[in-house]
């Protein structure tokens, strides 16, 4: 992870980038589970590169996401359980909201944008994460979510 804090702007102002090579996506359940109430139950990262300029209102970059084998899990709001319920949400994210792999079956790799609002509250380290999490959601979601 490399950061870069040009002197000459008066406003929050910062380049950041960085990589990561072969990992277990379920290393970072212990971060996601609170924030996203899911967990990954199996996937790979082969590599990530990933470069953004987040200024005072925005964040927008690039991400390459190279990864194999996602699976995830819905966890129930309450206590992080799995039940009936929760199952049938992860069996149909599964098969219709993510992309098990990048590169797909086409063999082609998606660029995924990062893409993120500044929240002018929190401090520029939940900024950089929520500005990566951005590039990783439009990496594995079929479906774009719209970002605040």
């Amino acid at each position: 992870l490399k950061y870069n804090f040009p002197l000459k702007f008066t406003k929050e102002h910062f380049n950041c980038s960085g990589s990561l090579t072969s990992m277990n996506l379920s290393t970072f359940n212990s971060i996601i589970r609170p924030v996203k109430n899911l967990q990954f139950r199996s996937g790979v990262i082969d590599y990530i590169n990933f470069s953004f300029t987040a200024e005072d209102k925005h964040a927008s970059g690039t991400m390459k996401f190279k990864y194999h084998d996602l699976k995830i899990d819905v966890l129930n709001n309450v206590n992080s359980k799995m039940g009936l319920n929760q199952k049938l949400k992860s069996m149909l994210a599964n098969k219709f909201k993510l992309y098990e792999s990048n590169p797909g079956s086409d063999g082609k790799i998606r660029i995924s944008e990062i893409n993120m609002n500044h929240n002018p509250y929190r401090f520029f380290l939940n900024y950089s994460m929520q500005s990566i999490t951005s590039g990783i959601e439009s990496t594995i979601l079929k479906v774009k979510t719209k970002r605040k």
